[in-house]
């Protein structure tokens, strides 16, 4: 439990009337309560409600994460509760990094609100599932005599509104999250139980937002990388996989494509998720689409050609021109594209891996 010290008991209405600011989000009136006592004693917890209130006016952009952490580390330093302390300053840094990951949320789903929802609905869980762990390892605790409790302080930062996201860009929420999560893992040196779960608790939230901070460029390269590594695990450098993999890319180069998807689909029968030759294969797909299609277009232009030199040589004879020539004309667009669809999908089904 956070309790207050005997220099400290003697201002426990002063600090009731800070929770009270602090609670009601508040955060000047509150720090300057904070700040009074702490000009007259000696007082953890004066610190300790001073960065709860910089914490406060984080996302608004008025404070900054060092200056946060300075005053947690003060509090902490003075304090017989250091444990506590900074499992405190964890969760309410989880906190805030999750509303400014919600931010960017709504930034990044505006008119997809069901899906906005269900990402958030997410966050939250991970959140509250760190939080929750924590509290069953008995890191919760009064803060101060009865009433700011360290629940009710996390409880604060989760049910926020924040009006902000038209004014924070996604660039500047990630700001703030890579400085906000860099101080902390500072503060929680000598740690390592709370650094760990709040470590594992920050990666479980990139990860479930990743989709929506990273660019398609990062997303890509992240892709790659990945595959790199199960190749390089699952795949000997002797295999034969490499061997279909370089005659595939010269196949391409050399603009054979179906010769290419032959050495495509040999390759991603040892290894399904390499994402280079996956790339590769829809590649390939799109161009020899394109090939069937100026075909068609080439062989409909010729017959044009051929059709007209035969319609005009039969009007210059004065034999009377049948219908049959418009009615191909008409039909043949439309048989030509239900061709080279189901050419398109039965070369998709043919090289896909097995």
């Amino acid at each position: 439990m956070f309790t207050l010290t005997e220099a400290e008991k003697s201002f426990e209405f002063d600090f009731e009337m800070a929770a009270l600011d602090l609670e009601a989000e508040r955060y000047l009136d509150a720090e300057n309560r904070f700040s009074q006592i702490g000009r007259q004693i000696t007082s953890p917890t004066s610190y300790l409600g001073i960065g709860l209130t910089r914490l406060g006016r984080y996302i608004d952009g008025e404070t900054n994460a060092g200056e946060i952490l300075y005053c947690f580390k003060k509090a902490r330093d003075i304090s017989d509760n250091k444990n506590e302390i900074s499992q405190l300053a964890a969760q309410v840094g989880l906190r805030t990094i999750e509303q400014l990951y919600l931010i960017i949320i709504d930034s990044s789903f505006q008119n997809r609100e069901a899906e906005a929802e269900e990402r958030k609905a997410k966050i939250g869980i991970l959140i509250s599932s760190a939080i929750i762990g924590a509290t069953k390892n008995g890191s919760n605790g009064k803060i101060v005599g009865g009433s700011l409790v360290a629940y009710s302080t996390l409880k604060m930062f989760a049910q926020r509104k924040n009006q902000l996201t038209a004014k924070l860009e996604v660039a500047g929420c990630l700001l703030k999250i890579v400085n906000l999560q860099h101080e902390i893992y500072e503060f929680l040196e000598g740690y390592g139980s709370i650094k760990d779960s709040f470590s594992e608790a920050f990666a479980k939230i990139q990860e479930e937002a990743s989709d929506v901070v990273l660019t398609d460029e990062q997303k890509t390269k992240n892709k790659i990388e990945a595959s790199n590594t199960a190749r390089s695990s699952v795949v000997s450098d002797n295999s034969p996989f490499y061997n279909f993999r370089d005659e595939a890319l010269a196949e391409y180069e050399k603009k054979e494509y179906t010769i290419a998807l032959n050495n495509i689909k040999q390759a991603l029968d040892m290894l399904p998720e390499d994402v280079e030759l996956i790339n590769l294969r829809e590649q390939c797909f799109n161009k020899s689409r394109s090939s069937d299609k100026k075909v068609f277009w080439l062989i409909f232009a010729f017959g044009l050609m051929v059709l007209g030199f035969v319609l005009g040589k039969l009007e210059r004879e004065g034999i009377d021109i049948p219908t049959w020539p418009t009615w191909i004309i008409l039909i043949y667009p439309f048989v030509g594209t239900f061709i080279n669809d189901n050419r398109h999908k039965n070369r998709i089904e043919k090289y896909s891996p097995s």
